[in-house]
């Protein structure tokens, strides 16, 4: 996101009832204006940023990943031709967000109290690595796959049934610089909060604001008691709360069943049928980290498959 600083006029509100309409401004030759009745509207001119998004290729993330994929085949148990493959993975990732990166954040409209008067912000906070509390977070999974695979040669046909296992499905947010909490003496506290706050709010101040002569300069807590701009400072302060941020949210093991059943025609030809997750199963597990419940697994759907030989 690229900041552009936008000037611009606001009228005051008409309340009349006749339309307004462009006319020169008598104030400013050459410069049109609202105005009613030959008279023009009263506006002030002001300034705010634009934050929308420019997209523009970047590689500022950062993952690490490691793990392990395994294979074990039991072979054919001979009196029901049906060969058992169990396969999966232990893989554990841990995502960084936007490291190094100075990020802004994205500008509200809404006017901040300054001086005794409302007016839009006259600056913009940047963040390494983004606005939140959280820097990335760690992902880790063990899952299994059981599948029993049947032959029957008379009929030329093949069914497999795979069960899907998860065991395992952890993930946790990781902290970012410069997160606090507030003393009793409204001192700012800085550490490791990933176990707790005994129930403190956690704040995360801008690195930089931009003010709106585009001047990149440093930031720091002082600036929030400033008497004519701390409302406007203020409203780049990022609160969070650690109870929830950066608690671990962990599964309880959930399952799925997908069956497939292949005919061959003659030697040019197979046909497939297959259900994915045919039990339409869909537990419900807690996310600690928001308090509220997510769905697992895919949506149960069928479909067919045809393969032809030349």
């Amino acid at each position: 996101m690229v900041p552009q600083v936008l000037s611009f006029r606001e009228y005051e509100t008409y309340k009349g009832t006749e339309v307004p309409v462009y006319m020169d401004d008598p104030n400013n030759p050459g410069q049109p204006v609202l105005g009613v009745g030959g008279e023009p509207l009263d506006y002030r001119d002001e300034k705010i940023f634009h934050t929308a998004s420019v997209k523009k290729p970047a590689n500022d993330g950062k993952y690490d990943k490691w793990g392990v994929e395994y294979t074990f085949d039991f072979g054919q148990i001979r009196p029901v031709r049906t060969s058992v493959v169990v396969n999966g993975a232990y893989m554990t990732m841990t995502r960084k967000d936007s490291e190094g990166v100075l990020l802004y954040d994205t500008y509200s409209s809404v006017k901040v109290p300054i001086d005794g008067k409302n007016i839009y912000n006259p600056f913009l906070g940047a963040y390494y690595g983004g606005k939140s509390v959280s820097s990335g977070s760690v992902y880790t999974r063990f899952n299994s796959n059981i599948n029993l695979i049947t032959h029957i040669p008379k009929l030329r046909l093949i069914t497999t049934l795979t069960v899907q296992c998860v065991w395992l499905n952890r993930t946790r947010n990781l902290q970012a610089d410069g997160v606090y909490i507030l003393d009793d003496d409204n001192h700012p506290v800085y550490g490791d909060f990933s176990n707790g706050t005994n129930g403190k709010m956690i704040y995360r101040d801008p690195d930089f604001y931009m003010n709106m002569d585009g001047q990149l300069l440093p930031f720091n807590r002082d600036l929030y008691n400033d008497p004519t701009y701390g409302a406007a400072y203020r409203e780049y302060l990022q609160t969070g709360s650690a109870t929830t941020t950066f608690v671990e949210n962990s599964f309880k093991p959930y399952f799925m069943a997908n069956l497939r059943v292949t005919k061959e025609i003659g030697r040019i030809a197979q046909i497939s049928f297959y259900a994915n997750n045919f039990t339409n199963s869909h537990p419900k597990m807690l996310l600690k980290s928001t308090g509220t419940y997510k769905r697992v697994n895919t949506d149960i759907y069928f479909g067919a498959e045809l393969k032809l030989k030349f």
